[in-house]
């Protein structure tokens, strides 16, 4: 399967659970499943943003945390998840933003 030496990922277990046991393990068998894609031998990244990840202390695995204080953009506030306004004038309000 061909793919970029740059994979960036948004939240691969935003749909996954995170209470039960089965959640966990299913959490995990998606890492599982993403790392062999990814040699950094030859050259290749595998970028995530998972608010719940666990990783770190793995070989060629390097977790950056960015507490609600701290802005990936600098000058733009990290909102942290859920808390933007919602637009008054939709018909149909909708949650317009979550943060990864």
């Amino acid at each position: 399967m061909l793919l970029p030496s740059l994979l960036i990922i948004d939240s691969p277990r935003k749909g996954i659970g995170r209470t039960e046991t089965a959640d966990q393990k299913l959490a995990e068998e998606v890492y599982r499943r993403l790392k062999p894609w990814v040699s950094p031998s030859k050259g290749e990244q595998l970028i995530t943003a998972d608010n719940d990840a666990e990783l770190g202390g793995e070989k060629d695995v390097s977790l950056i945390r960015l507490p609600e204080k701290d802005s990936a953009v600098p000058g733009v506030p990290n909102m942290g998840v859920g808390t933007r306004p919602r637009s008054k004038s939709s018909k149909n309000p909708t949650m317009m933003s979550s943060k990864a």
